[in-house]
C-alpha cells in the first residue's frame, strides 16, 4: 500500500538567540512511507480558488502532527517523478479501502515559495 516512496515531515524552528532577528531552520519531525494519490479535479480547482496549486496528494498511516501552511514535506519517490520539497496545503484524516486509519496530505511544490526545488 505505502509503496510509492518515503517522506520526511519538517517544521521551521527559530534558532536565533533571544532578541535577535529570527533565523528559521527546518527540523525533522516525522518520517514515513507514503502512497501517491491522484489530484482530483475538485481538489485542484479548490486550491486554485485559494491562490494555491495542488501538485501532489499522498496517503500515509494516520498521523495527527501535521500543520498545514507551516510544515514542509520532502518526497523521495521510488520513480523520482515527484521528488522535491512541498508545502502542506491540506490534511484529511480518512479510512482507506481496508478500513484502516490514514491521512491524506495535499501538497504544493515550494520552488516558487522559498527557492527550494
Amino acid at each position: 500500500m505505502y509503496d510509492s516512496g518515503t517522506l520526511i515531515l519538517q517544521r521551521g524552528v527559530n534558532t536565533a538567540p533571544p532578541g535577535e532577528a529570527p533565523v528559521m531552520e527546518l527540523s525533522t519531525v516525522w518520517e514515513s512511507y507514503y502512497e501517491a494519490r491522484t489530484v482530483g479535479v475538485q481538489r485542484y480547482y479548490t486550491a486554485m480558488e485559494h491562490a494555491a496549486q495542488a501538485d501532489a496528494v499522498v496517503r500515509v498511516p494516520r498521523y495527527y502532527g501535521i500543520a498545514p501552511d507551516t510544515d514542509r514535506i520532502t518526497l523521495f519517490p521510488v520513480d523520482h517523478k515527484d521528488a522535491g520539497v512541498y508545502k502542506v496545503l491540506q490534511v484529511q484524516h480518512v479510512m482507506d479501502n481496508d478500513g484502516l486509519s490514514a491521512t491524506d496530505i495535499t501538497l504544493e511544490r515550494t520552488g516558487a515559495l522559498d527557492g527550494s526545488t
